[in-house]
């Protein structure tokens, strides 16, 4: 065979891969014949008078286009709905805090939290990101800039009706509440649980590559049965989530954040860079008052103000924490201890996955991880939540006090 030939052979060859692997990905890509991917016809709406009003609005929206996940509709809508607790506080100075879920998820990420901070004497709102509380679908149109009009909205109507303002949020609503408290001098202070200022893995910056071949990642299901969360999201959400990422640590590059914060962050968290959360907080979150709680090892930090809990808890079968295990009390009824809702990593298709859903003795931990001879679910509820919810209370109630 000449060269001319056996170059024209290779060229065939990896053409024929090339088109095969392309076939791969537009199958790969394409998404399943079903509601969950397709986008609902009209938006959030997002033009409200009050409060009560926007959850009226949001509920009634929500029962015309939620793709509803279990036989339960009125739970789902409960989850997903926004809502407000207020506080019998008898105070001088009323107290308002605005909380922001993350990527995916709902105003149910609060439930507990919520109801630690109403005893703690705080008037407690909890947003609905657009995109979210519907179906998956609905995030492929979603921009950062429509979730930061509607904190922004949020916070000029709350701001008019107590004497104190904070924020808080989860993961991306953390980078979110952050970014608009760097800006808005009048935030007194912030509580952030496992902040996403940047990502474990670097993906998300590939998210606006993916994002321009499909809408949607590889991984797909028909089968969701969270009511409290999205099972998948389109590229697009990780494209936001990413302009929200560096948002919020160019404004912490330029300026220090003097209010404040309480922060809490798992060390095997498989989401978050933990590292530079911690290297963020030493730096850049100036306040004596302020506090990171990290659940897990010794950071080797000379920062008084960090309180570590330990994250091995094997009379618990836990090994570690997760990502979004911080927010929930042990008796959450979706997904605390005596639960019945499992999160298992592992296809349901392969042995693993089937053992995880089935067996009743299984060992808790952050997504992804493994140790030998054993099946693991997600830890879905925080065993130190009480520990975490005084640590709140003595940080804002201290600084209150002194003011």
């Amino acid at each position: 065979m000449n060269l001319m030939k056996k170059i024209l052979l290779i060229v065939t060859i990896v053409f024929s891969f090339s088109i095969i692997g392309l076939g791969y990905l537009l199958v790969s890509f394409t998404p399943p014949d079903h509601a969950l991917y397709k986008e609902s016809s009209t938006k959030l709406p997002t033009d409200y008078l009050s409060f009560d009003a926007y959850i009226k609005l949001t509920k009634r929206w929500l029962s015309a286009n939620r793709e509803f996940v279990t036989n339960n509709k009125e739970q789902e809508l409960l989850a997903n709905t926004p809502f407000e607790i207020k506080t019998n506080n008898k105070g001088e100075l009323s107290r308002g805090i605005i909380l922001v879920h993350g990527l995916g998820d709902s105003p149910y990420s609060f439930i507990d939290i919520a109801n630690e901070l109403s005893e703690q004497g705080f008037q407690v709102r909890v947003l609905l990101l657009p995109g979210h509380g519907s179906k998956p679908a609905d995030l492929i149109s979603t921009t950062i800039e429509e979730w930061k009009n509607i904190i922004n909205s949020q916070v000029a109507m709350f701001t008019k009706e107590v004497d104190h303002l904070y924020l808080g949020g989860f993961s991306t609503g953390a980078n979110l509440v952050t970014t608009l408290a760097i800006r808005d001098e009048s935030i007194k202070g912030l509580i952030l649980f496992s902040p996403a200022f940047r990502h474990r893995s670097g993906v998300s910056k590939l998210s606006h590559l993916l994002n321009a071949l499909n809408p949607w990642p590889f991984h797909k299901t028909k089968k969701a049965n969270n009511f409290a969360k999205y099972d998948v999201v389109p590229n697009n959400a990780a494209v936001q989530f990413n302009y929200t990422s560096e948002q919020v640590t160019e404004d912490l590059a330029i300026k220090f954040f003097d209010r404040p914060t309480f922060m809490v962050v798992s060390e095997k968290d498989n989401v978050i860079d933990t590292n530079q959360v911690l290297t963020l907080f030493e730096q850049r979150f100036t306040h004596p008052s302020s506090r990171l709680l990290w659940f897990g090892k010794d950071t080797q930090s000379s920062d008084k103000r960090i309180i570590i809990l330990d994250d091995y808890l094997p009379k618990s079968r836990i090994s570690n924490f997760s990502h979004m295990s911080v927010l929930f009390a042990p008796n959450n009824n979706h997904y605390g201890i005596n639960a019945n809702y499992r999160i298992c990593d592992e296809s349901s298709n392969s042995r693993i996955g089937r053992l995880c859903a089935s067996k009743k003795e299984i060992w808790y931990s952050a997504f992804g991880y493994k140790e030998k001879d054993k099946i693991y679910a997600r830890l879905t509820y925080n065993p130190w939540f009480t520990e975490m919810s005084s640590i709140i209370d003595t940080v804002f109630n201290n600084d209150d006090r002194s003011n």
